[in-house]
Formats: C-alpha cells, structure tokens, sequence
C-alpha cells in the first residue's frame, strides 16, 4: 500500500505544486475550484428526479431499506457501536475527488511529508529539547537545533515523574484554520450501500500533523442526508438511524483505545457523552480497496445523543471554542450552535452573568447559577476528567466540551464531554493536566475555580472523585477491559502500514498498556495512587 500510495503523489505531484504554489488566498480558492471540478465529474447518473410541476415522489435508490436507511427508525447503537468486535466500513471515491481532497489540504497545510511531528508518539524528547528548557518554567518559550535547523517551541513539563521539562515545538501553520470540503462518497457496510454520502477530512493536530509527516490516515466526517438537495433520492438518509458519523484516527495514541476508553467511563459515570467503537476502514480511489486503519467511530452529539441522553432533542446545543469559552466574559464567537445557527445564544449569557454574580451571599449566588446550569452534573464531568486526566479539557484550553439548554429541563444547561483523544495521560502540551485538588487553577477558569471556592461544591466535588474511582474507574475491571480491548484490535493494528498507520513501530502498540512512558496501566495505577492521597488530605 505505502509504494502505490507513493506512486499516486507522484502521479499527481504537478497538481499538488500548482496549487500549493498559488499566492495567498489564490491558493485555498484554486483548490477549491480543482476540487468542485473533480466532484463534478466523478459524479455520474442519479437516481431519479424531482417533478417541480407535479411534486411526484422520487424513487429510492437500489438496496434501500428503510430499517438501515430510513429517517425514523430508531439509532442502532448495539450495531453501531458495538463493544465487543472491531467492524468493516467501505467507502468509495473517485480518483480525481481524492487528488483534489489531497490538493486542497496541501494548499491550506503546505507540502505533504514536509517534517516529522512530535510529541508523546514520537518517543522521548532528545537532549537538545530537554537542554533548551534547563531553568526555565513550563510554558516558557524555547529554541534548539535539530537537522541543521533551529526549532522553535514552548517548555512543556514531563509527563513522568522526575524526568526533566523539554521544549516541544510549535506546530507549522498553527491551528487549521480551514474547513475541507464536502465530497461524493459510496459507503458500504455489513451487506448494504449508502450512496452520495458527504465525506470531508476534520480535526486540527490529527490533520496537521500526520499530513505533515508523510501520512494519509486521516479523520474524516459523513453525513448520510447533506447532499439530499443534489440527489433528491437520498432525502433524510440514516445509517441505521444516524445522520452523522465522525472516523477519528486516533493521533497521538499508540494504544489507539484512549478515546474510546475515555468514552466509556465518562458514560458510565453519568456524564453525556458521544459512544465509540472501532472499525477497520477500507477505501477505494480508483485502484481497488486499500485498508486505511483502525478508526474510532464516534457518534455526532448533533445527532440522537441528544434524544437518547436526555429525552429531547429540541434545545440548542453549542460548541464551545475560542478564548470566551473560559466563560470569564461572555462572547457569543466562541461558541457555535449546532442545532439552530439562528439562536441568539441566551443561555450562554445567562450563564456567564450567574457565574460572574456577586458571591457574597453564597446561597443566592448558587441559587442563580444552577438556574443557569446543571452545576452536579459539570461537578461529576470535573471529578471524572481529573481524576483519568485529560490535559485538553476545560481547565487547561478553552475548547472540548458542548453546552446544551435541555428542554426537559427548563432550557437549563447541561455540560458535555467531547474530543476525547487527549485523555487518561498527564499532558500533552505546555501545560500538565489540573491536580486533583484544583488548586492552580486561577479566576481565568471561573467555573472551576468560584464552584470549587464554595464548600458546599467542593464537598460535592470530593464525592463525585471518590465515587468515580471506586465506580467506573475501579483498578482492577479497568485493567482487565484494557487488557480485552488491546487484544481485540491487536490483529487490525498489526496490519496497518504506511502511509495508513500513525504509529512509529509496532512495538509501540504492544508497549501501549505497559512498558512505555505513556503505557495505559501504570497511569491507572498512578491515579488510584493520587486519589488516596487527595481523599487523605
């Protein structure tokens, strides 16, 4: 797969120059022309029409089926999301769709396999990393040379106890600071077809970076009804009661269980979160099936999470990112309505006042905020979320979690977890994951630091830790679930090859649960450690 794969990039390597060559702007709106072009003309037939004149109803495309395909039948999660086995997922594009996909990341994020990303796969940091961070504090800036090149980064604190801080270079272009493109695909799964299903590439570091270093594992999102305005025929089509479905590579995770770990414990606490499975991911660009990887699939919280978590799909769900989502002052850019792009995002508002309120008068002051929000069930996210760890959460960087105004619930706001690949390890960036006590967390992260200043939250915050390591976080059924699900997708992690793997060797994979620095269960082990401890105090 990797020399076929080779020979495609060269193969297109012109188109890839062109465009990656394009001044400014020019080179984004190329792409984007380039890819329009080949979506057209991968694109053939349809099946069937809409009479404007008469309003006859269409014809379903062949293999329909309403109990797979059909808007309201009930979401398949057993199916779906099955626990217990690893599932095929196929999907098809066309040749000249996949060289404009590739086209336009490589105009957005530069040249393909233009440098090796760092960071916890990449194994420990070299000395010239941990030299440029001797005497400084993390999140200081740093410089050191690496391939004749000087590198230029952030003083990020070792993971491991008493091993040194190292500089972790800053990553080429930032953020992703574009959204691709929607294209035509063919999906087919266990007997069945979904065509003109809408595919895009997503994500940010997992985009970036294994773009950057040469491979083509990347995450990408479907949606089963988006173009039902092309194709009228596909109108309101579900896979197996789903809209949406999010394939996440797994970036940064040699285990490649953390997201699905995480996953699970946060729902089995309680605490509304997307479910997750894993699928082997077969893809066609013209030369015939080529495995892609295990993926994790996760559910779209846009989608029946809502009604199945709490009843009613009918409030506005938001998606906070952007530095307002610290809620230290209202900002309505940073956060994004998934449900109604009309809403005038009152209950965030309401919100941050109730947050802000003076807390003098504490009883008052938590009357007005759980008006506002399910203050519990954030408390039991928190609790949850310390004590695995999970560095990229709300505490550490403004994003990775969603509001939603229940309507069963007076429109109140309910916290929810999302992206979840960062979790069950220290850190991963500038900055380590929050203690278990909270106490370094400052008035920039109000919702941590005002409810956790508040005895009658922090007693409540004390319980849930506690109630979540001798619960879902149990040592020993976390040790044997991690050990089950290792050997479980040990065979379609032993098959990936470049450039559809992200992993450094094979061997990091096998040391994922013990014997690396990142290794799952000595992490565990550690956490039940910190928990005794904090519950000591």
């Amino acid at each position: 797969m990797h020399e076929r794969t080779i020979r495609w990039l060269a193969g297109f390597g012109a188109l890839l120059i062109l465009v990656a060559c394009a001044a400014g702007d020019d080179a984004g709106s190329d792409a984007l022309d380039v890819l329009a072009e080949a979506v057209a003309d991968d694109t053939t037939g349809a099946d069937a029409a809409v009479d404007d004149a008469t309003g006859d109803a269409v014809a379903r495309p062949e293999g329909w089926v309403a109990e797979s395909h059909a808007k309201g039948e009930p979401a398949d999660y057993d199916r779906v999301f099955a626990d217990d086995r690893v599932q095929r997922l196929d999907v098809t594009l066309g040749a000249e769709t996949y060289a404009a996909m590739l086209a336009e990341v490589a105009a957005n994020l530069g040249e393909f396999g233009a440098g090796k990303p760092t960071g916890p796969t990449s194994g420990p940091p070299s000395q010239a990393q941990v030299d440029a961070c001797a005497g400084k504090q993390a999140g200081a800036a740093c410089t050191y040379a690496e391939n004749d090149q000087q590198v230029t980064g952030t003083c990020r604190e070792a993971p491991i106890p008493d091993k040194p801080a190292a500089c972790a270079p800053t990553a080429a272009g930032g953020d992703v600071a574009f959204d691709p493109s929607w294209v035509d695909a063919t999906v087919r799964y266990d007997g069945r077809t979904w065509t003109h299903v809408a595919l895009r590439f997503k994500g940010n570091s997992s985009l970036r970076d294994p773009w950057r270093w040469g491979r083509t594992k990347l995450s990408f999102r479907l949606n089963f009804d988006k173009l039902e305005d092309a194709w009228p025929a596909i109108e309101d089509q579900r896979f197996w009661g789903f809209k949406k479905l999010v394939l996440n590579n797994a970036w940064r995770d040699p285990s490649l269980l953390r997201e699905k770990m995480a996953s699970d414990l946060l729902r089995a606490h309680g605490v509304p979160t997307a479910r997750a499975s894993f699928y082997e991911v077969w893809v066609d660009t013209g030369e015939g099936p080529a495995y892609w990887g295990l993926y994790t699939a996760l559910e779209d919280p846009s989608d029946d999470l809502l009604s199945a978590w709490f009843g009613d799909d009918g409030g506005n769900l938001y998606e906070a990112n952007g530095l307002g989502a610290t809620l230290a002052t209202f900002d309505p850019t940073a956060f994004e309505n998934q449900t109604d792009d009309t809403a005038d995002k009152a209950e965030i508002a309401a919100l941050v006042e109730a947050l802000q309120a003076d807390r003098t008068d504490a009883t008052a002051w938590r009357a007005g905020l759980e008006a506002a929000l399910d203050v519990p069930g954030f408390l039991s996210c928190l609790a949850a979320n310390t004590v695995m760890q999970n560095w990229d959460a709300y505490g550490v960087a403004p994003h990775n979690y969603l509001l939603y105004a229940n309507p069963a619930d007076g429109n109140r706001l309910a916290w929810l977890a999302s992206d979840l690949n960062e979790a069950l390890r220290a850190t991963g960036g500038a900055k380590p994951a929050p203690s278990l006590s909270l106490a370094e967390i400052g008035a920039d992260w109000p919702l941590i630091r005002f409810v956790m200043d508040d005895p009658s939250y922090a007693a409540t915050y004390r319980a849930e830790v506690a109630r979540f390591a001798d619960g879902a976080f149990a040592a020993d059924a976390l040790l044997a679930r991690l050990d089950a699900l290792h050997a479980l997708i040990a065979p379609w992690v032993a098959a990936e090859q470049a450039p559809f793997t992200l992993l450094e060797s094979p061997g990091a994979f096998d040391t994922s649960l013990e014997g690396a620095d990142l290794a799952l269960k000595p992490h565990v082990l550690a956490r039940h450690e910190a928990v005794q401890a904090f519950l000591t105090e």
